[in-house]
């Protein structure tokens, strides 16, 4: 019995190490490719918003179809992208995928993605009479969250400004969890200095892998 408790102990560390050690975890589908259409995540991301309200949305339809929500940027990277909104009614989008592996206590992690704002993003509230369409473009940031399983927000890693421009621009973050983290979550949610829910958009492509990276005298968050 005290031998096969060695080599767990064994086993266990060595995993760890073997974690650590980790210089690149990969994504599932960074660049959110997909079918065109309303109210689906793509391949290899969950949706993990709220159950009375839709999904976020594989953008943008592609001619002759009509734009959904009236959008039609281009994609940054490849043919689709994502777009995610927030409301007035307090709730948001959010989505999430399983890492190819841990990321691991106090280690930093470069990320990247390309954001922007829909100058139009034309829907409806549910609870409206008549669900009467509505602009969704005031300015809205990115959250970054790790978790231990799918819409686990677990830990805060970082969030965006408010996302004002209406073209592409890559956005960089450095990632350090306070402990070890096995699933990513990009959630939209509102500018915290306006002091009510608002209705705004953002789309998001071709977030990057999370690289191993020396450590910055960045600040963790909590």
């Amino acid at each position: 019995m005290k031998k096969m408790i060695i080599s767990s102990g064994f086993l266990i560390s060595s995993f760890l190490i073997g974690a650590q050690e980790t210089s690149t975890i990969k994504l599932i589908n960074g660049s959110f490719e997909g079918t065109p259409r309303c109210c689906f995540t793509p391949e290899g991301w969950v949706d993990c918003g709220f159950k009375t309200e839709s999904p976020p949305d594989i953008q943008p339809a592609q001619a002759p179809s009509e734009p959904l929500f009236g959008v039609t940027k281009e994609a940054f990277h490849g043919k689709t992208y994502l777009g995610m909104v927030a409301r007035e009614n307090d709730t948001y989008e959010s989505t999430s995928q399983k890492l190819s592996a841990a990321m691991i206590k106090d280690s930093c992690y470069a990320f990247s993605i390309y954001l922007m704002k829909s100058p139009n993003y034309l829907s409806g509230l549910k609870g409206d009479a008549f669900y009467t369409p509505r602009q969704f473009t005031t300015p809205i940031i990115l959250r970054i969250y790790g978790g231990d399983g799918y819409c686990h927000n677990k830990e805060l890693l970082a969030e965006s400004l408010p996302v004002v421009d209406t073209s592409w621009h890559k956005y960089e973050f450095e990632l350090i969890p306070n402990s070890n983290l096995t699933y990513i979550l990009l959630q939209v949610y509102y500018y915290t200095d306006l002091l009510y829910p608002y209705s705004g958009n953002m789309l998001l492509d071709h977030a990057s892998d999370l690289s191993l990276i020396p450590c910055s005298t960045h600040k963790k968050m909590n």
